[in-house]
């Protein structure tokens, strides 16, 4: 017993140190301390949540019940792991978090703890969200949409949308990396084509009417 203690205070004076939440639980997974981060992200302090094992107060109507026998799968087998999981805090608060959980075995080999560091990845989740809802509008938009990447030789094309697709002729795959340039052809105006490359090189906004070429040769403004 009081090798466990001493196993739990240096556990202890470790986290501390860190902003991240840390929770030291037994062998059966009830906590027996947390730290201050635990307490800024959960809003529980140890005294509300000593004795209690995390999942049966943290978890919610939106923590993945896949996520969470996943994570009870291992601990019965007292194997560490890594994962993303949404958790509450103590006002109902929703957010998401990156947990890291680890056994801890004493000399003679025997589970005596596990400790979980978890970091609040609310923002990634909430800004990767709304990436995927950007690519969505703009994947569906019926207007033609390129992206190039400037920092590359030619200013290849990254990214077309089924809009440039049904406009040109040209599949995502045939465009991919080609400068936009073998749109034009011989009415293309020279004119235009160097208020794009002034527009391009000066890094600023620019707009012009256009006369293009689809994949079968018929020309589109």
């Amino acid at each position: 017993l009081c090798r466990e203690e001493g196993e739990l205070k240096k556990l202890a004076l470790v986290a501390s140190r860190t902003d991240n939440a840390v929770i030291i639980t037994d062998a059966e997974g009830r906590i027996e301390w947390v730290n201050e981060g635990f307490t800024r992200i959960t809003e529980y302090c140890l005294e509300e949540v000593r004795g209690r094992k995390p999942g049966s107060f943290l978890q919610g109507p939106e923590t993945d019940p896949e996520t969470v026998v996943f994570m009870r799968q291992l601990l019965a087998k007292g194997e560490g792991f890594k994962t993303e999981i949404i958790n509450y805090g103590k006002s109902g608060r929703k957010y998401w978090l990156l947990i890291e959980i680890q056994p801890v075995y004493d000399e003679e080999g025997q589970l005596i703890h596990f400790m979980a560091i978890e970091s609040d990845i609310t923002e990634r989740k909430n800004m990767e969200e709304e990436l995927r809802l950007r690519e969505r509008a703009v994947s569906s938009a019926s207007e033609g949409i390129i992206i190039t990447d400037f920092r590359q030789p030619g200013n290849p094309i990254i990214y077309v949308n089924d809009g440039f697709s049904r406009l040109t002729g040209y599949s995502r795959e045939e465009a991919l990396g080609h400068n936009c340039r073998y749109l034009q052809g011989p009415g293309t105006a020279v004119e235009a084509i160097q208020d794009i490359r002034n527009a391009i090189r000066e890094q600023r906004d620019c707009q012009v009417e256009l006369l293009n070429y689809r994949k079968d040769g018929t020309p589109f403004w």
